[in-house]
């Protein structure tokens, strides 16, 4: 047959198998990407990252908060600049400033994890500490002291973080003599700070910086305080510097009875958590766990349940606050 007889068909476009094979195609490529990004991000988002990554119990998430503070108050009589009635609104914390939002009920929650975490009796001195700065120590550190005095605890929230100090600047004190003070021979009486909404609560704050904060710290006169504070107070939270890179909250991790790991979501590297829990359980410290710090809820779609009870917690709330 001769060749320009031979029929021919002509060619067309398979429109239906082309848009499959490109949907599974992005499918496939959107999977790899997920997959790579997950085994590359080194940071804490979730409390399963705790548990599963760094071998460390969760203790709880925090909500994410935009909160400022405002710098204003009185010198009390023996110096400290404290909180009045008609100024202390301006140095709140979320736990007094907002008692039934969503981030307060966090840290009600984390108190009874805390008052549960050790067999037997609960912790009377909780340190609160952090792999590496600007993770939330601090601030975790009064919203924890506050919530246990609302449950008319004797507490005694002390600044240790002899290098920088924070819980004055937050709670709206000045921070002379405070523990600094106390380990050098005053009476640390002479430096507590009464709570004017909460008489149960008791603030030390750190005090002048002393040239060899690790050496004040890892001293028998400290050992001293913390008997004393053990037989005046319910409860003690001690904020401390963090783990890596100095000493100060390692020589301390050994006289608590529960200690609190805080990392900030989406910031804390895995890394630097592993290494924290690995100086700490290496101390014979009593690691309680790790609080996950500013976590944001509306990222958290894959966290399951508790994304959509904290949301709907949240609204009940709203709405509460919206009556009054």
């Amino acid at each position: 047959m001769d060749e320009a007889q031979i029929p021919t068909e002509k060619a067309e476009p398979h429109l239906l198998l082309n848009v499959a094979l490109g949907i599974l195609a992005g499918a496939f490529s959107g999977i790899c990407l997920a997959f790579a990004l997950e085994n590359t991000n080194e940071t804490i988002r979730t409390p399963g990252d705790v548990e599963t990554q760094c071998l460390l119990p969760s203790l709880g998430v925090i909500p994410a908060l935009t909160n400022g503070n405002s710098r204003n108050g009185h010198r009390s009589r023996n110096g400290h600049r404290a909180l009045t009635p008609a100024e202390s609104d301006k140095f709140l914390p979320v736990t007094l400033a907002s008692p039934t939002s969503q981030v307060a009920e966090a840290y009600r929650s984390l108190r009874t994890t805390l008052l549960l975490a050790s067999p037997g009796a609960p912790p009377k001195l909780i340190l609160v500490t952090s792999a590496l700065p600007g993770e939330g120590k601090t601030m975790t550190s009064i919203n924890s002291a506050i919530v246990l005095a609302q449950k008319n605890r004797r507490v005694l929230l002390v600044d240790a973080d002899l290098r920088r100090p924070n819980v004055h600047t937050r709670m709206g004190l000045s921070n002379n003599s405070g523990l600094s003070g106390a380990l050098t021979g005053n009476e640390p009486e002479e430096s507590y700070v009464s709570h004017p909404m909460l008489p149960a609560l008791s603030i030390l704050p750190a005090g002048h910086r002393p040239p060899l904060p690790s050496e004040l710290l890892d001293s028998d006169r400290m050992r001293e305080l913390v008997v004393r504070w053990r037989s005046e107070f319910d409860h003690v939270i001690i904020d401390t510097p963090p783990v890596l890179g100095m000493s100060d909250a390692v020589v301390l991790s050994t006289l608590a009875d529960a200690v609190v790991l805080v990392v900030r979501a989406a910031e804390s590297g895995r890394q630097s958590v592993r290494r924290a829990r690995e100086v700490l359980l290496g101390v014979n410290a009593k690691l309680a766990g790790v609080l996950v710090n500013a976590v944001d809820l509306n990222s958290m779609d894959h966290y399951g349940y508790y994304g959509y009870y904290a949301k709907e917690y949240l609204h009940y709330y709203g709405a509460d606050e919206e009556k009054n």
